[in-house]
């Protein structure tokens, strides 16, 4: 098997776990790989770390610009591969000496369009090792519809473009937005649409860097109410024109977006910015609302769901304070019967 694979690596200020995710990628058994490392104006020495790898390895190529964003730089990758295939790795990350090898022999085997694997989070940054697989489970996806449904109803597909190949041809004409703090979900349906065979593997060959600063686990943010409010564009752009079938769920998961980001929102401190989304959030409820409670999708919630969102749109601040005060009880009651 002779096909290259494009390996690209967005960097910024990785200097610690940098030399661990391109020493596991330079240790792939599968050799016929090229490393693209698009260092997006890095401020500690993840500069010099690229170019000092790429200095003793012909395979790897080195881009280097002014901070733009993770967008901009996968962008600046894919705009120089050359390789049959296509796969992504944070410069926090690793990946098996396995992954490619045993990824890009699924695809080819199975002519699949993307294969996906599992992959382990570790939160120390010195990494985990790897884990012995035992046992591989594969789950095909063999028509357009399939792979859209499990995406969409948070199944087998991961929602992010990390541990997994792609055929390159996918990329032809898709590029990630810049500007966009959480990149994968606006991107990926762009690809699933094209893709007419996916294949998940159980098997964990993908090593995820779990920190206290990731973006899942800072309190409700500027970045994330942009990335929310392109969900009313996505609608309108996305699910009406390319996949219609799907446009109840749509309703449904973005009425529960807008209101996860009011209630994101109701107890940071006060100022114009927190203002601003509570009522654009609102505003937005109140359209994807009454599109949801007409949908078919309705009947499938069940009651306690149901109120929930009926609570909200009858009463946003009481149905936060409630919550809150609802979770607070919950953890205090767990810490008691400890």
């Amino acid at each position: 098997m002779d096909k290259l694979v494009s390996i690209i690596v967005p960097v910024y200020n990785m200097e610690k776990l940098l030399p661990i995710c391109l020493n596991s990628i330079l240790n792939q058994v599968y050799k016929n790989i090229e490393i693209i490392l698009v260092d997006d104006g890095s401020k500690d020495r993840s500069s010099k770390i690229c170019d000092e790898y790429s200095s003793k390895d012909s395979r790897i190529k080195v881009f280097h610009q002014a901070n733009m964003g993770i967008a901009c730089a996968i962008n600046k990758g894919l705009d120089n591969v050359k390789g049959d295939y296509i796969l992504f790795v944070d410069s926090d990350d690793y990946i098996s000496d396995q992954m490619v090898d045993r990824l890009l022999n699924v695809a080819e085997e199975n002519d699949s369009d993307i294969v996906q694997c599992d992959y382990y989070a570790f939160q120390n940054e010195g990494g985990v090792g790897f884990i012995k697989n035992r046992g591989c489970e594969i789950i095909e996806f063999s028509t357009r519809n399939e792979i859209l449904d499990d995406f969409f109803h948070h199944g087998y597909i991961m929602r992010n473009l990390s541990a997994r190949i792609f055929k390159s041809c996918l990329f032809k004409n898709v590029r990630c937005e810049p500007g966009r703090q959480i990149i994968d979900a606006a991107t990926l349906p762009e690809l699933l649409i094209q893709c007419n065979k996916y294949i998940y593997i159980s098997e964990k060959h993908y090593y995820v860097y779990e920190r206290p600063s990731s973006v899942s686990r800072r309190a409700y943010s500027l970045g994330q109410w942009e990335d929310c409010k392109y969900g009313d564009a996505f609608i309108e752009q996305f699910i009406k024109e390319k996949c219609p079938s799907f446009i109840d769920y749509a309703y449904y998961k973005y009425t529960y977006t807008t209101m996860k980001a009011y209630f994101g929102m109701f107890f940071s401190p006060s100022n114009a910015e927190r203002e601003n989304i509570l009522n654009e959030s609102l505003i937005l409820f109140k359209k994807y609302y009454p599109l949801f409670k007409n949908s078919k999708y309705c009947n499938t919630i069940s009651n306690k769901e149901a109120f929930t969102y009926m609570l909200f749109n009858l009463y946003p601040n009481g149905f936060c304070i409630y919550r809150n005060a609802m979770f607070k009880f919950k953890t205090l009651l767990k810490k008691l019967i400890q």
